[in-house]
């Protein structure tokens, strides 16, 4: 009797536990696949995270404020000052761009993220940016227009990412005081890029774009070429 009782006494504690309901699921993160910090490929940034960068080479030099309203969603608001030429060719100005890149994650597995992109933009700056030539290069010119396309990412080690793209770029420029030197201009451009971080929160990248484009004849010096180069720092705030 006494053996029994210690056996009830023993099982208690195990039969209390297979009555109680199983434990809810662990939530998942935010971050579809990691929280690898990435500003120009297919990987999102955290939901609610804020991300400052700024970068400097061809066609000149930007800071960006991204923000992230979902895990899958991100939102940028660039500002630029340019020297050269964002949509064909390599005439030089001055002038100021102001963008806002957008990435949507469409997949996520594992090392590999992809989104896609899409970045509206406006340029407002000297003629020569906006492709035209000749006696009217120094006047004011202006484009807007779009960049469309995708991301993809691929997290070589926690701490270095590639990147590739595809982009189609179309905009209309114009220079009011040149006469007929209004147009559509249109390009189609890949993107490969390096993105290192060094902490958590920060990160150093290298993106740069190519291609080729069309436009009416006369503009750009006929130069076709679609080209932009840029390095640079992100922070995670």
């Amino acid at each position: 009797m006494g053996r029994l009782l210690t056996a009830l006494i023993l099982l208690a504690p195990a039969v209390a536990l297979a009555d109680q309901p199983p434990p809810p699921p662990i939530a998942s993160s935010v971050r579809p696949t990691s929280d690898q910090l990435s500003v120009h490929g297919g990987r999102t940034i955290g939901n609610g995270e804020v991300v400052l960068s700024a970068g400097a080479g061809w066609p000149g030099i930007y800071a960006e404020l991204l923000i992230a309203p979902s895990s899958r969603f991100n939102l940028g608001f660039r500002a630029g000052f340019e020297w050269g030429s964002a949509l064909l060719g390599f005439g030089t100005g001055t002038g100021g761009s102001v963008s806002f890149p957008m990435r949507l994650l469409l997949y996520a597995s594992g090392d590999v993220d992809f989104s896609a992109y899409l970045r509206p933009f406006v340029i407002v700056g000297e003629g020569a940016l906006v492709g035209q030539t000749g006696t009217f290069a120094d006047d004011l010119g202006w484009a807007a227009g779009a960049d469309v396309g995708a991301r993809l990412s691929y997290a070589v080690s926690r701490a270095l990412s590639l990147l590739a793209g595809a982009t189609v770029t179309g905009a209309w420029h114009d220079v009011p005081n040149g006469g007929a030197t209004n147009g559509f201009a249109a390009g189609f451009s890949g993107t490969f890029g390096v993105e290192g971080s060094l902490t958590r929160s920060t990160m150093l990248f290298a993106v740069a774009s190519a291609g080729y484009g069309v436009t009416r004849r006369g503009r750009f010096d006929g130069d076709r070429v679609l080209l932009r180069a840029h390095f640079g720092l992100a922070y995670r705030l």
